[in-house]
């Protein structure tokens, strides 16, 4: 069910975020390293994966150490691709270059995340 409300929400702020241009869709799809910084200081390091599912709709597969998370999301009118968690509750929204920030609920604060194309 929270697949479902997930997937709603995202198809919804897509549509209203407006079509991207080919351009920006094809910036996004790859391989990357991850490496970031959670909410409660720690460091962390990994790999993402962004695919095309269908138009301006992507699926982000992340890994770091041995944990394994999925997500989809849009890139909106400006560039910034926004992903919701698919099996864990997480948004996370990534600047053109690959900067990013994301909020988990109850996090004390927002957590910072780098992208760097393979």
């Amino acid at each position: 069910m929270r697949t479902i409300i997930i997937i709603s929400l995202v198809t919804t702020l897509a549509l209203l975020a407006g079509a991207s241009t080919a351009h920006t869709q094809q910036s996004w799809v790859g391989d990357y390293v991850v490496t970031g910084v959670n909410p409660n200081g720690s460091t962390y390091k990994g790999t993402a994966t962004i695919r095309t599912i269908v138009h301006n709709t992507y699926h982000v597969a992340w890994q770091t150490g041995t944990q394994e998370y999925a997500g989809f999301g849009f890139v909106d009118a400006k560039g910034y691709l926004v992903v919701g968690g698919l099996d864990f509750p997480l948004i996370v929204s990534y600047a053109p270059g690959g900067s990013g920030t994301w909020l988990e609920p109850g996090a004390p604060t927002v957590a910072t995340e780098k992208l760097t194309k393979q």
